[in-house]
């Protein structure tokens, strides 16, 4: 089986992932060769590229949908759609890249060095922020919006995501701080969030809430 044959029978399985994922449930090994399969399938037009939340890790990305019209593509939903070449499209409050915002704004005024932030909607890889406290302690935060259909479903699913995030951060380095970032005031994440305690105390992190107003409050086990 080629590698295109497998993108084609990975998407027909799970529609609408990104390339990361392609990888993953593939097995094809570099990611920029899904990449460039990818592109070729487009130009054939079998796969369909565009910019949205992928179904799987649920990280707003440039996804693939297999097949064409007739072929069973089926068109991605408007709310969560921005085509490549378009303009971009005004996002919500708690749409992940809003809410890494006002993390970032805060953590300044806090007097924290922010060193990188990823750039969600270029759909960059990486960990959202990296910072360095006041101490000089590194600080890395996976950030989640929260998803404007089949919400509680999705929710805990990039729930899930953020968790495995922290898992391999803490797995890279036993002494960073780590945290995730939430939109605040939406009851799937407040009720993920107070089940997860022993888990929280494992890895250790805290949680910085954002906000509708833009306003960021962290909270951080005693």
């Amino acid at each position: 089986m080629t590698v295109q044959d497998k993108v084609l029978a990975a998407l027909r399985a799970t529609n609408g992932i990104c390339d990361d994922c392609l990888s993953e449930v593939t097995g094809v090994t570099p990611r920029q060769r899904i990449n460039a399969e990818c592109r070729v399938l487009s130009s054939r037009k079998l796969v369909q590229r565009t910019i949205e939340d992928c179904t799987r890790c649920g990280r707003t990305k440039l996804v693939n949908r297999g097949g064409a019209a007739g072929a069973g593509y089926s068109a991605p939903r408007a709310n969560h759609v921005r085509q490549v070449d378009g303009a971009k499209k005004e996002r919500p409050w708690y749409w992940e890249g809003n809410v890494q915002s006002k993390i970032v704004e805060f953590l300044r005024a806090s007097g924290c060095t922010v060193q990188s932030e990823a750039d969600t909607a270029r759909r960059e890889q990486g960990k959202d922020i990296v910072a360095r406290s006041l101490e000089g302690q590194l600080l890395w935060i996976t950030v989640k919006g929260f998803p404007e259909k089949s919400k509680n479903t999705q929710a805990r699913h990039w729930f899930a995501g953020a968790l495995h995030d922290l898992a391999r951060y803490r797995n890279e380095d036993k002494d960073a701080l780590l945290a995730m970032g939430l939109p605040r005031g939406f009851r799937t994440y407040e009720g993920l969030i107070k089940r997860d305690e022993a888990v929280r105390r494992f890895l250790g992190y805290r949680v910085y809430w954002v906000g509708p107003d833009g306003s960021v409050n962290v909270e951080v086990l005693a």
